[in-house]
Order: C-alpha cells, then structure tokens, then sequence
C-alpha cells in the first residue's frame, strides 16, 4: 500500500501594501512586504499510474481551472511524461480571502515535483513555472519573508518577522480584485521605502503609522463586513489591525498571549480565524 507523502501551503498576509502608480500594461506597480502565517492547506502526494487529483472542499473546482491542476500540467510539459501521483488536498486556508491559498498549492506542487524530479526542475524553471502560473506564487517557493516590488513578482528575502501574536480573520464577503484597484488612488512619493522601516524592527504598536495598506480605507467605507470585523479586533487591544492585501482577510497583532488567544475565542464563534505565533516561518518538515 502506497502511503502518501504530506506538504504544507501555507498563507500570507501582506503588511503594507503601496500602490504605486498604474503601468502601461493595466497592472500597478507596488509595495509590500509578503509574510507567512500559520494557516496551512494540506496536499497528500500517493504514488500512482498516471495523474489525479481530488479536494476536501467539494466547493472547488478539481479540473484545469484549479491552479493544482494546472502547475501539474506545466511540470509535465517539461518533464515530458505524466505526473504519476495522486494529489488530494485538504483545504484549510479559505478561498478568496486574500491570502494567496490557491498559489501557495501550486507552489507546492512544483516544490514536490523538484524533489522528486532534481535534475529536470532546476529553481529557475521552477521560476519560471510560478510566474506563468500567477503572481504571487513565486513566494511560496521560499519559506522566508519577502519584499515585493513591480506588480508583486519582484521578490527580495527580508530579514524581518512580526514579533507579536498575529490573528488573522475571514469576514462573509470577497473582495474582486480588479474592483478594489480601482478604489485606491496611486501615489509614489513615499521618503522611505518598507524595506528600510522593516530593517529598523519597529515596535508594534508604531506599525499603524508605518506599515499603511492603501485599500484598507477605501475597502472598509465600501465593504461594511469588513469594517464590522476591523471595529471588532480593535477593540480586542490589538496594537495593529489591518486588512491583508486587498481583503477580505484582516489581521491583528498583540503583544499579549493570552489576549491573543482570547481573542480568538470570541471571533471564531462567528468568522474562520488563525493564530500565528511570534517570528513564524513555515517548518522545513513539512515545506
């Protein structure tokens, strides 16, 4: 009997995100520093004859629209034959919350798939692949934080991990991309840059005046699940609240465990939450 091999995705949120300016091609220049929290999907790798896949969630699609899929299908062109594993994912991280669940699978495929395959998958293939498949994958190839510049594919490893308890929340509502672009207004004057203030390791509680998301106001006057939540983490004593990326996840950050974990228990009886501990990077286990 075969026994399936077992990768974590894990999620990311943004802290601070500066849209810049908007770029010939449609899309907007921007920055943001890219940090993982410990809300994980689960991808099961068995042996088999040829490729399939499955999910836990029956919600989600398990054919080429799924980015799983379509990662496996790009690691066979290259590799010239069929994937032979069964994947079956155990969707954990919700969908469409902003924090980059469905790129975080993928990489994990190609991050098996190099294992598996090392001398036809070299990491700039890899790259290559992550970049095809949506922006943000690339990030989930490394386990560290990281910069991001140009429309989000531009990485760079940031020394730098939030060093409080970070809670992170998933209101009722989604959030279309393309529509809360067109909320913000770009602005590129900025004296320094994040990679500077996250160098300097501020205290949490100055966070709110330097780690700006420039869809968090516009969003939650617009959305008002989101502003609900946002009220509601505030008055959990976070030191910082924030939506992640361009919603709707949000997050808060405390100093305090226990007002950490208390939080927790009040907002899971009503939304999906996770608890990040301080300084957290995924586990070389199971990355």
């Amino acid at each position: 009997m075969n026994h399936p091999q077992t990768l974590r995705a894990w999620a990311k949120i943004n802290l601070g995100l500066r849209i810049l300016n908007k770029r010939p091609d449609g899309y907007h220049n921007i920055e943001s520093i890219f940090h993982y929290i410990d809300w994980y999907d689960s991808l099961q790798f068995t042996a088999a004859s040829g490729f399939s896949f499955s999910c836990s969630d029956t919600r989600l699609p398990v054919d080429d629209q799924n980015l799983v899929v379509r990662a496996v299908r790009r690691v066979e062109s290259i590799l010239g034959f069929t994937f032979p594993f069964h994947i079956h994912l155990i969707k954990s991280i919700p969908f469409g919350a902003g924090l980059g669940g469905g790129s975080s699978d993928a990489a994990t495929v190609l991050r098996f798939a190099q294992r598996q395959w090392p001398g036809k998958l070299s990491d700039d293939t890899l790259g290559h692949i992550a970049a095809f498949l949506g922006s943000d994958v690339n990030f989930f190839l490394s386990p560290v934080t990281q910069i991001a510049s140009d429309r989000g594919i531009h990485l760079k490893p940031l020394n730098f991990t939030i060093p409080g308890w970070i809670l992170t929340a998933f209101p009722p509502t989604e959030v279309p991309t393309g529509w809360a672009y067109q909320q913000v207004r770009p602005f590129d004057r900025y004296e320094r840059s994040l990679t500077d203030i996250a160098n300097d390791h501020p205290p949490i509680d100055n966070y709110t005046g330097l780690f700006v998301n420039d869809f968090d106001e516009p969003i939650a006057r617009l959305k008002p699940e989101i502003a609900q939540l946002k009220s509601k983490l505030q008055s959990t004593g976070a030191l910082y609240v924030s939506l992640s990326g361009s919603g709707s996840a949000c997050f808060a950050v405390y100093n305090d465990k226990s007002r950490a974990e208390l939080a927790a228990g009040l907002l899971s009886a009503e939304v999906p939450v996770s608890l990040t501990p301080p300084g957290f990077l995924p586990d070389s286990q199971y990355f």
